[in-house]
């Protein structure tokens, strides 16, 4: 059996997907790294935000483009603070901020 180091499996996996012109298909396939995305729900009201439980996490966002961005900036934001078990991002329109609870 062979061993495939995933510090160049990864690389070289963008590296293709670059190619192509689909480089945010592994954004989108990554996002919730380091946490485990055990569901995505739609988001109704005001902000988009993902809640953390233990190693896995939930998220409600809204079905738009920019989607698996909007999901990454709200994961950083929540392994930033590893207290945090909330993470935010507020806002329809003007520029969204992003906060923790």
């Amino acid at each position: 059996m062979a061993r495939i180091d995933p510090a160049f499996l990864v690389p070289w996996v963008r590296a293709e997907l670059e190619a192509l012109g689909d480089a945010a298909v592994l954004d989108a396939h990554a996002a919730a790294a380091p946490l485990w995305l055990a569901e995505v729900r739609e988001a109704r009201g005001l902000s988009e935000r993902i809640e953390r439980s233990g190693p896995s996490c939930v998220a409600w966002l809204r079905a738009t483009p920019g989607a698996a961005q909007r999901l990454a900036r709200l994961v950083a934001v929540l392994v930033a603070d590893p207290r945090a078990a909330v993470a935010e991002l507020a806002g329809l329109g003007g520029t969204p901020g992003c906060a923790t609870r």
